[in-house]
């Protein structure tokens, strides 16, 4: 079932975006995988994609809240 989600950010619509292209990335690796070597070979794809998702979610989060103590000090200068 499909079903609709509210994407607030265009933060949260990149990370949606990077997170279903994870899991189509994981996905085709598990059907190309040789006989025996499924389970490695999705595991690598996700701890590499994987990765990557969680830095951009990170680093995200650290630009949020650089950018919110930038705003703080203006206001109170």
């Amino acid at each position: 079932m499909i079903r609709p989600m509210e994407i607030n950010s265009e933060e949260e619509w990149l990370v949606a975006q990077r997170a279903v292209a994870v899991q189509r990335e994981v996905s085709r690796a598990a059907r190309a995988a040789e006989p025996g070597r499924g389970l490695m070979e999705t595991e690598a794809m996700v701890h590499e994609q994987g990765d990557e998702l969680l830095r951009m979610i990170l680093e995200n989060a650290i630009r949020q809240q650089v950018g919110t103590k930038k705003k703080r000090k203006v206001i109170q200068a």
